[in-house]
């Protein structure tokens, strides 16, 4: 019995000898997996030691890495080991390297690109690092022009994207157009140089996030909005893109009025929205993208510009092509070129040297000048001045458009940015408002001005003279368009009273149960209820558009090419490698001129020097088999 008690310590004591204990100790990280816009793993994560790579069997040279953080995070991984100790993540959470290497794994840590210096198993995580895996999406990030204001202030955002590589192979941050930046209850969507803005009309502590279709959304950027001093008016507009319900619930008398339900006519309008994306014909389509401009629903529109970015309007007419364009800018797509359409010079080319499309109508010529002056377009230019002469001397006696109260507003919209001399209506957004001087003040006695002024004036009273008791104009289109001229003049459209009813009171009479405006037409609906949406949001269609300039020659030649994509999308250009097959051409950021739709586009080889790394010695051995 005391033999094998003998025996029993002797192999307990060796055993102790090899106490496998690890060589460092575990790290806390946060680990982030996207594929696509699937995220497979968002949260914290507690690595521990693990071997590097599979020839690595002694616990004492365990390590903290990547792969171990891959492997303890319960998500499925398949790993190749041919360029050992370099390994390479071929699958992860059920996502495969694709063959022709068009969809593969990337990491970043702390949204720094990674494979440009280890491997995967080669990272060694610091405690509190951001590890992000990406399959077939990529890394966004937004920053602000300030991170305090006050009710009023303007806060301008960048979103940029992390998918170019420079000529060293570097991945590098360039601008991220159509990204939706939300703050609170606002939102606006970038532009081509990655920006747009947002008016602060809420207070509090504020998070703003930037997201888009296959990236991985953006950290929060804190912003503390202080309310204002009291001011006796409240503020009625909104840039970013949310609405501001700014419509009078009561009268001075303090008795409570009906109001027309903002909220659901939105859910109206996105309730009729096509799986396309779209809202049935181009007319609706277009007139709806207007009025989602000034809201906050992420989804829908991104649906819209995934729809205009495959899709061209069907008619022929040049007001087709004017409606088309006021739809695009408003969402912040380039006019210039949406899936390889030219809407400004569609509309350029309908001018014949006097006035736009068909001599005989006018309204043509108003919305080429409210395009125009949103795209690059000046009033010195000889095609605008024309166009404004021509629309002036269509004006009638009695200060309408054609009779017509629809066309006396767009009118209004049309020439309240087209005067000289730095002097704007105040409603107008050419020119900041500290800039701007009263269209009637001595300095802005020009003659056009003075033309402008009478023009505006006239066509004010007329909107005046043809208000109904009801407070509205007839019917809801007409309202809305007039409402949007009042805003035009600098004017609240609550201060225009008719028998003690206001333009709101009539189109709150007119809001059916569902949201949308009573019709027995569907789309008549869908039309409607956006017009009224869009003249709700306190803003002339200059103002919800965003501005463009036109293009140089340089983008004019560069159309259709743009280097979004990352250098694993490039693999599939295999007739495009170099000679010696041991460099990849590198990608060129050119100034994407199409905002829904990126296109592939390799260049001439750098010559600056490249970084080997175990990355491109990787891809080097890929392609010395084609």
């Amino acid at each position: 019995m005391k033999k094998i008690f003998l025996s029993l310590s002797i192999i307990i004591g060796f055993v102790g000898m090899f106490n496998f204990t690890y060589a460092a100790d575990p790290v806390n990280i946060t680990l982030k997996v996207y594929s696509g816009d699937t995220v497979l793993f968002d949260g914290p994560k507690t690595i521990t030691p693990c071997a590097q790579s599979p020839d690595i069997i002694d616990p004492l040279q365990f390590t903290v890495n990547g792969k171990c953080a891959i492997e303890q995070s319960g998500l499925s991984n398949t790993w190749t080991w041919n360029y050992t100790p370099s390994g390479w993540l071929d699958e992860l959470g059920g996502y495969t390297t694709t063959p022709d290497y068009s969809k593969s794994w990337n990491y970043f840590v702390n949204l720094t690109y990674g494979h440009g210096s280890d491997a995967l198993n080669q990272y060694n995580p610091s405690a509190n690092d951001e590890l992000l895996l990406t399959y077939d999406s990529y890394p966004l990030r937004i920053s602000a022009s300030q991170n305090s204001g006050a009710i009023g202030d303007t806060i301008i955002f960048t979103a940029e994207e992390e998918s170019t590589f420079d000529a060293n192979y570097n991945m590098i941050w360039t601008p991220l157009s159509e990204a939706m930046i939300t703050l609170d209850a606002q939102s606006c969507v970038t532009i081509t140089d990655g920006t747009c803005s947002i008016i602060l009309n809420t207070s509090g502590s504020l998070n703003a996030v930037g997201s888009k279709t296959l990236h991985v959304p953006s950290a929060n950027v804190n912003i503390e909005v202080s309310a204002p001093d009291p001011e006796p008016e409240p503020v009625q507009h909104n840039s970013s893109g949310s609405y501001v319900n700014y419509i009078p619930t009561t009268i001075a008398n303090n008795i409570t009025k009906s109001t027309f339900d903002l909220k659901k006519a939105f859910e109206f309008i996105i309730s009729q929205q096509k799986e396309n994306g779209s809202f049935g014909e181009d007319i609706y389509t277009d007139w709806t993208a207007l009025a989602l401009a000034s809201g906050n629903y992420q989804d829908q529109t991104i649906k819209l510009i995934k729809y205009f970015g495959e899709s061209k309007t069907e008619n022929k007419l040049v007001t087709d092509y004017e409606r088309r364009a006021m739809a695009l800018m408003a969402l912040g797509l380039n006019p210039y070129n949406m899936n390889g359409e030219n809407y400004i010079e569609k509309i350029t080319a309908s001018f014949d040297g006097k006035q736009f499309g068909d001599i005989n109508q006018d309204n043509d010529d108003i919305f080429s000048l409210i395009v125009l002056s949103t795209a690059g377009f000046t009033e010195t230019e000889k095609m605008i001045i024309d166009d404004i002469s021509f629309i002036l001397s269509k004006q009638k006696e009695n200060g309408s458009w054609d009779e017509s109260v629809d066309m006396t507003g767009a009118a209004i919209q049309a020439l309240a940015n087209t005067t000289e001399k730095s002097c704007f209506l105040v409603g107008s957004l050419s020119a900041p408002a500290g800039a701007a001087l009263p269209l009637g003040s001595p300095a802005c006695e020009t003659s056009k001005n003075k033309e402008l002024f009478s023009a505006v004036n006239k066509a004010k009273e007329f909107l005046k003279q043809n208000q109904k008791d009801d407070g509205g104009w007839g019917n809801v289109s007409s309202t809305a368009w007039a409402m949007q001229g009042i805003i035009a003049l600098s004017e609240k459209p609550e201060d225009w009273k008719k028998n003690d009813k206001t333009p709101f009171d009539y189109l709150a009479s007119n809001q059916d149960a569902d949201g949308g405006i009573k019709n027995e037409y569907l789309q008549n609906r869908i039309w409607e209820t956006s017009y009224v949406i869009t003249a709700l949001s306190g803003k002339t269609w200059n103002q919800i558009m965003y501005k463009f300039n036109k293009p140089t020659q340089a983008q004019q030649e560069a159309k259709e090419k743009s280097s979004k994509q990352i250098i694993a999308k490039n693999i599939t250009q295999k007739t495009k490698i170099a000679d010696s097959k041991k460099e990849i051409q590198k990608t060129e950021n050119l100034s994407p001129q199409n905002t829904a739709t990126v296109i592939n586009s390799l260049d001439e080889k750098s010559t600056e020097p490249i970084k080997d790394s175990w990355f491109r010695n990787f891809l080097n051995k890929i392609f010395s088999i084609f």
